[in-house]
This record gives structure tokens, sequence and C-alpha cells, in this order.
């Protein structure tokens, strides 16, 4: 089955496919032109958001926006298990209107090749000359020196106390969250309040985007979400963007994390985003030169073990005090909701083990409130679903205390590494010294 994904620019738009048995249509209005059509696949804020700080950005970040869009929204709703080639691949087609043709279409062959490695699908793009102009753009005048998202997570709120605590005194902060009880947004405020009364005499302008796939009734949705991470840059983009082409976009990430090195043979990835991997940082960065965008995404801890994160802060007290008011979980709200457990963290998804060895390290780890599980406990079985990711881990670091062979073919097993000798090297270190971070936690069970 192909998922044929049609971007309306305003209810003018004709343009149409015909649908038939091995060829599914789907209709999403751009965000400037949002609930077009009778059929609604996402509720977000976008525009509000942006007119609200009298924000606008330029046409082909416009463009950026939308084509993130339809491949966050459909990312989430076509399952892998029913329509995906072997239950994995998935196959969608993008027709998405855009302002400067001749450059989209000289990205094409890059920009399918980078989701294909984002998500582990095949992604055709088709782009058109969108009839309307924008015609309001206009930058404001500003003091903002750098944009940073700030999702709620540990690593965020630490790269948001960095920034502040070394000196830049004027930054936009760009959350995203999905509502209902994951506790995104909560966390994001409260963080923002607490920078805030620490750095009083800063100017830190907070942007809260809510952004959320809606599952047709009774549809086959997609659990993984391996592209849901594309819409945060976007909207970070809409935002550095609309106060200066020159802006930087800070993701602050641990180097463990970001290259995303599979567990064991059969993962291959699938269980945590590809998002802030070296290689797609690189190839978003060159998408953005080819479309005169100058704002660049930096992940100034690709280098760093998420422990290090922590102890290396400037403002170590400060992180520690209020470490635990972060989210870190990949599964963030859904014992909440699903449960009513009190606990916002799972405790035995990949991210919730990173953290809890990383704040080991830095000698904070609280168990108690803050996760439904503990992996310290033992008890795990193979086939539960719970079990799976400790289980990986275990294996990871025998494989890896045995392993022979260089460990540069580890790490291009999820994708490729910048050739820059230096670089490949502190990749390398970097992922040592992140597993031994695990493998010091959980030294109980190993």
């Amino acid at each position: 089955m192909i998922f044929n994904i049609i971007i309306k620019e305003n209810k003018d738009d004709s343009f149409s496919i015909e649908e038939n048995s091995k060829n599914k249509v789907h209709y999403l209005s751009s965000y400037r032109n949002y609930n077009l059509h009778e059929e609604k696949y996402v509720s977000y804020s976008i525009l509000s958001e942006l007119t609200k700080e009298k924000l606008s950005p330029s046409e082909n970040a416009i463009d950026f926006i939308n084509l993130s869009l339809g491949i966050y929204v459909f990312d989430q709703m076509v399952s892998r298990e029913y329509f995906g080639y072997f239950s994995w691949n998935r196959y969608f087609k993008v027709y998405l209107p855009v302002a400067d043709i001749e450059k989209w279409n000289k990205s094409k062959t890059h920009i399918e090749n980078f989701l294909s490695f984002l998500s582990g699908d095949k992604w055709e793009l088709y782009f058109r000359k969108r009839e309307f102009i924008y015609d309001d753009f206009n930058r404001i005048e500003n003091n903002i020196e750098k944009v940073c998202l700030l999702s709620g997570g540990l690593d965020s709120f630490i790269g948001a106390v960095d920034l502040l605590q070394n000196g830049t005194n004027s930054i936009a902060f760009v959350s995203h969250h999905k509502g209902g009880n994951s506790g995104d947004l909560s966390s994001q405020k409260e963080l923002i309040d607490l920078l805030k009364t620490e750095y009083p005499d800063s100017t830190i302008s907070p942007n809260y985007f809510y952004v959320q796939a809606l599952k047709e009734k009774d549809s086959l949705g997609e659990t993984s979400q391996r592209a849901r991470s594309i819409i945060f840059i976007a909207l970070g983009l809409a935002v550095a963007n609309s106060y200066s082409n020159e802006i930087p976009i800070i993701i602050p990430e641990n180097g463990l994390i970001s290259l995303n090195i599979p567990l064991t043979k059969t993962r291959n990835g699938s269980h945590s985003t590809k998002t802030t991997h070296p290689f797609f940082i690189e190839q978003i960065n060159a998408l953005f030169e080819i479309l005169g965008i100058n704002n660049k995404l930096i992940n100034p801890y690709r280098f760093c073990t998420k422990g290090e994160m922590i102890i290396e802060s400037n403002n170590i007290d400060f992180i520690k005090k209020h470490a635990l008011k972060t989210i870190s979980c990949s599964k963030a709200g859904l014992y909440v909701q699903r449960f009513h457990k009190k606990e916002k963290h799972c405790g035995h998804c990949t991210p919730c083990i990173i953290r809890r060895a990383a704040m080991k390290k830095a000698a904070i780890d609280c168990f108690n409130g803050n996760y439904v599980r503990d992996v310290l406990s033992g008890g795990f079985i193979s086939y539960e679903k719970s079990s799976r990711d400790i289980i990986a881990f275990k294996i990871a670091l025998s494989r890896l205390s045995s392993n022979k062979k260089p460990l540069i073919f580890d790490l291009l097993k999820s994708g490729s590494i910048p050739s820059n000798a230096e670089e490949l090297s502190k990749y390398i270190d970097v992922y040592k010294r992140g597993m031994k971070e695990v493998s010091d936690f959980l030294l109980k069970t190993v």
C-alpha cells in the first residue's frame, strides 16, 4: 500500500490524485490554512502561537514546516505492522506546494534519503509551485541571541542552564507538547519559571506549541513514532527564522542517545529517534543551506554522556536541585493515563535507564516516586515488553566487553558518521563512556 499525502496550500488548491486499491490518499492543510477539509488528521497551535508572538517565518521555512507536519502526522497514523513491507518499511509519497520550486527540486533526492534514514521508510517527494505567497513576513526587532529547544527533559534543561550561565542573555525557548496526561507542558512551564527565577536579569522568551496527530476512529496507528522529533526542529526553525536568518537553533542531547547505536542485532535503532544523530543534523543543515536558510542546528553535547552533562554544568547545584522535575521517559504519561500511576517515568525504557545511570554518576538518583518500575529489582521476563530494553542493554554490555572488532563498526550500524578523524574518535569515546555509565548503574544485575 502506498500512502499519498497531499498538502493543500488553501481552499482553492485543487490538486489531487486518484485513489485505488494500491494507493491511499490523504489531504492535509497547510499550517497557515488549518482545518480546510472535513478530514482532520492533526490538531495544533502553530499559527496561533506564532501570530501571538508576532512571528512570521520566511517562505522556505514555511514550506519546511508543512513538510515536517505531514511527515510527523502520517508517521504516527500508519501502522508498520499492518502496512509495512515485512511489517516494517512503509511507503509514502508527499505532494508539497512550495514557494521556490527550483531549490526544492534540487533538494528532492537529498531529503528523501535523510527521511528514509530518520524513519526507516521509503519516501518520495513531489513539489508543485505554491500559488499564494505570504507577504506578511516582517522580522520584528529583538535582541534574541539563540533559540533553544526545551522538551522538558533533563538534557534540554541542562542545555538551557548552561546557555544562561555562560553569558547568553537573551534566549527564545521552543517547546512542543502533545496534550493529554504526558506532563510535557506542565514540566516545560515549571522549568521556564525556574530559569526565570534563577536568571532574573536574562530575557527568557518561551514558546509552547501543541501539535498532535488525530487518528481516525478504529484506525491502525503506529507507536514507534521515529519521525516525531522533526516537527520539533521545524518549530525551532519557525521561531529562529522569524527573528533572524542567522540565529542558531540549539538542540541539547547527550552523545549516547544521539548516536542511537542498536543494542542488539535485531533492533537496528528502532527504539529511539535519530533526530540528533550527527548524520541527520548534518543533512538538515545541508538542506537549509540549499534553501538559503542560515539558521543552523547545533548539538553542543554530542561528545558528552548524560552524566557528564550534569557534572560539567557550570551551575551544577541548580541542576541537581531540580533534576527530578524534568521528564526524560519515552513513555511519559502512559502509566498515568492507562493505569492511574502517579510516577511520570516508566523506569524501563532506554531513556529512563540512561537517565538513572547519569543520575547515579552525579549522585542524585532517586527511585521512589519517580519511576513505575525499578530495573535494579530483577525479575525481568524476556517476553514482557517492559523487559526488552533492560535485557537489550545487558546483551549489548556483554558483547561490548568481549568485542574484539573496532568500535567504528558498531557506530556505523546506526548511520554514517562525519569522516573527520578527530570527530570520529570522539564519537567512539563518548559511546564507550556512555555505556560505561549504564554498566556502572546496572552493576548489581549485569
